[in-house]
């Protein structure tokens, strides 16, 4: 990935991908040689270059930009460069395209945008709708100001042909739209409530799973059993999506918490099945006019406390759906479970829970079923595969196949719920987050399987697929399905096909969902107003999503009110919550895992992120790497470190250390400053200032939890400082540490 700098004075960043980072380069150092061409084939605009206040826009040919090509290896770069001026017209920029790439660079002169930032930002928006290409991506770089990208799958600028661009005559359609209660900006142009271009999404989509995974015959068991939904809970999801399409300019935030399974590990980022999902559903929401935002923050090796404590600081504030893959070291722990639960009922959006169980399989020993056998020439769990491939036409969905498919789902339920593995005692009236889920070891009496020979009811959803014997019956069983992302990996962590085929498995649960929601709205707007059914809508929402009820058996992670936790884990996509954030003062300690001590570096940017489809990358602020930073005081120096706390409901509060020493508070003196947060100031660096009073006390009501916790209680109601001392002594263990990775609050 290029690094932000300068080429010939210009400010700039590249979106492009790393393999064409010398290639671009190149084409950066021919901005001396412009030549004048004329008649763009890409797009055309007028510009009077002796009158700078009359810029005209039209889709007429004209021939205002100068252009040279470069030809880098097999890969053919235009860079254009329109030389108006600033006054009122366009800026002064250059353009870069990779031939065979879906992305543009923007780069402006550093000198020629002072105090023109919003001038810019619109020509921005109209410069890059004229451009017809279907499927582009464009990327604006003014120095550290950031444009969203833009996609344009056919031109909208609506400006006449004699109208001037400026900031205030400029009338072009917005390629993407500022989303409402959110301040964000899509990333996916959002259509105005376009239900037939949604229609259209949601088909094409089923119809690759469908076919891809022989739902029509070999899958169909496996499918079900492995995944299946109530229908109150289909229900749910139908009008959440409903409601938030009809409002418009909404957001739906899918919040994956889990282990290295979910996280991804031995493949990459954009691998996991979170990603799958987004990358399969987000140009539906689009369509419907909502910001699908997907947040994967599983990490290895994660404990469930305090894990499951921080939801919301990690996967972001107030989700729609939450996911929670852990059945290894959670156990059969239903308050951890349940724990995990109540935060989609604490969700201002009401969200639904989805459970997934962890582990993994793989089709290695498919001796009987190679590609040969498939009819396709491209394995039908490749990403690039489609129906095509193995001579399928398109399936299309029909109303009565859609409710067909919700009756067969709720069957399966009722038989035996995908998610029981973790709906214990605790489940039983949580019916308004519509507890679902995946696991391909869950049995189901509905499913029936060829076992030795025998056909037995009862089987589980791998039963199903016959996988396990070396039959693999389905089709996207093949040896190709058992290549990791990375080239190798652990058996317990699902291979690039399976991470596919998870997402997949949501993606289909959901876009079957979304589609029955289309044609129910379609048909209920022919004889009633959007307003007035977006308010029908809302009161059958209401209805289906019955109040949380009293924690049964989380008691013990007090989960009768919404933890506040404070970590520098990462990925981290709430600003909110950086324990950072709350440590004030100087301290020895030692800060080290991803980011900084100051907090910088754990938030990534997700502007940045959309532009590179959620990949690993080196690109500084946009880190998707699973990391546990942490503060590590050690030796005889170490000294303290101070945390802001706040005291306003629940008089205790829990500190861990997790993956430091075993016993990081075995040598831990703690010091309470009681309404000491008045006294904090900043300095002249803008850090908080502190320093210990005299009337500070020695912190003695401290419980031991596990190894690597303490809970501090009979704490007074009240903003306080917090200290932590590391009193090694030269009688300590040389490796005995004191350490700091999480803080919960109520």
């Amino acid at each position: 990935m290029l690094e932000e700098g300068k080429y010939n004075d210009t400010v700039y960043i590249s979106s492009n991908i790393a393999s064409y980072a010398d290639k671009v380069e190149s084409v950066f150092d021919n901005f001396s040689s412009l030549t004048t061409i004329s008649n763009s084939s890409m797009f055309e605009k007028s510009v009077d270059s002796n009158t700078s206040s009359a810029v005209s826009v039209s889709q007429s040919s004209s021939n205002i930009h100068s252009s040279s090509r470069s030809k880098c290896g097999n890969e053919t770069y235009e860079v254009i460069s329109s030389n108006a001026d600033l006054n009122g017209s366009v800026p002064l920029h250059r353009y870069s395209i990779e031939g065979n790439s879906n992305f543009i660079t923007h780069l402006w002169n550093e000198s020629s945008i002072s105090g023109k930032l919003d001038l810019i930002r619109d020509t921005i928006s109209t410069f890059s709708s004229i451009n017809p290409a279907k499927g582009r991506t464009y990327t604006t770089m003014i120095a550290d100001k950031r444009v969203n990208p833009i996609t344009s799958e056919n031109g909208v600028l609506s400006a006449g042909p004699n109208e001037s661009i400026s900031s205030t005559s400029i009338n072009a359609k917005g390629p993407y739209m500022f989303l409402g209660k959110t301040g964000l900006k899509s990333s996916e142009p959002l259509a105005t409530f376009d239900l037939m271009r949604a229609k259209d999404i949601a088909q094409n989509l089923l119809s690759l799973i469908y076919h891809r995974y022989e739902l029509h015959g070999a899958g169909a068991s496996f499918w079900r059993t492995a995944q299946n939904i109530p229908d109150f809970g289909w229900d749910i999801m139908k009008y959440k999506f409903s409601t938030k399409a009809l409002e418009g300019k909404q957001h739906f935030l899918m919040a994956f918490g889990g282990s290295s399974v979910t996280a991804g590990h031995d493949n990459y980022y954009r691998q996991s099945y979170p990603l799958i999902v987004r990358k399969r559903l987000i140009s539906l929401f689009a369509a419907m006019s909502v910001k699908l935002i997907v947040h994967n923050f599983a990490m290895g090796a994660n404990p469930c406390i305090p894990y499951d404590l921080c939801y919301e600081s990690m996967g972001g504030s107030d989700p729609d759906w939450i996911g929670w893959e852990q059945s290894y070291n959670c156990g059969h722990d239903e308050g951890v479970f349940e724990m995990t639960a109540r935060w989609a009922g604490w969700s201002s959006n009401k969200g639904v829970i989805y459970f997934s169980a962890s582990g993994a399989w793989a089709p290695d020993k498919c001796n009987k079923n190679n590609i040969s056998k498939t009819g396709s020439f491209i394995p039908f769990s490749s990403e690039s595969w489609k129906e095509s491939d193995a001579g399928f036409d398109k399936k299309v969905f029909s109303v009565e196949d859609v409710r067909a498919e919700r009756e067969i789902l709720n069957k399966y339920n009722k038989a035996h719920s995908s998610a029981s593995r973790f709906m214990g005692s605790w489940a039983k009236d949580y019916k308004g987050i519509a507890p679902h889920g995946f696991n391909v070891w869950e049995h189901n009496p509905e499913n029936t399987c060829n076992k030795g020979g025998k056909m037995q009811k009862d089987c589980t959803a791998i039963d199903a697929a016959e996988s396990m014997q070396g039959d693999c019956k389905m089709k996207f069983m093949t040896k190709e399905a058992s290549i990791y992302g990375l080239g190798g990996g652990k058996a317990h962590h699902p291979t690039a096909a399976f991470h596919m085929l998870r997402g997949e498995a949501i993606s289909w649960l959901y876009g079957m969902v979304m589609l029955d929601a289309i044609y129910e709205m379609e048909n209920d707007l022919k004889t009633i107003s959007k307003d007035m059914l977006l308010n029908a809508y809302k009161q059958r929402l209401a209805a289906l999503q019955k109040p949380m009820p009293s924690p049964r058996k989380c008691h013990r992670y007090h989960c009768d009110s919404k933890p506040k936790c404070y970590t520098n884990y990462m990925p981290h996509f709430n600003a909110n919550y950086r324990l950072s954030d709350i440590i004030v003062g100087s301290t020895n300690w030692s800060y080290a895992g991803g980011g900084n001590s100051k907090g910088v570096g754990i938030v990534p940017n997700e502007t940045i992120l959309d532009t590179m489809e959620w990949q690993e990358n080196k690109v500084r602020g946009a880190d998707v790497t699973d990391r546990k930073p942490k503060w590590i005081g050690k030796g005889l120096k170490a000294g303290e470190i101070h945390i802001k706390i706040s005291i306003k409901g629940k008089d205790f509060i829990w500190i861990f250390a997790e993956a430091i020493v075993k016993t990081p508070f075995e040598q831990a003196v703690f010091f309470l400053d009681v309404n000491a947060t008045t006294v904090l100031s900043k300095n002249v660096e803008n850090e908080t200032a502190y320093t210990p009073s005299q009337n500070r006390l020695l912190w003695t009501k401290v419980n031991k939890m596990g190894n690597e916790g303490v809970h501090l209680f009979d704490l007074p109601q009240g903003e306080h400082i917090l200290s932590i001392l590391n009193n090694h002594t030269s009688r300590s263990n040389k490796d005995s540490a004191c350490g700091l990775s999480h803080v919960v609050m109520w």
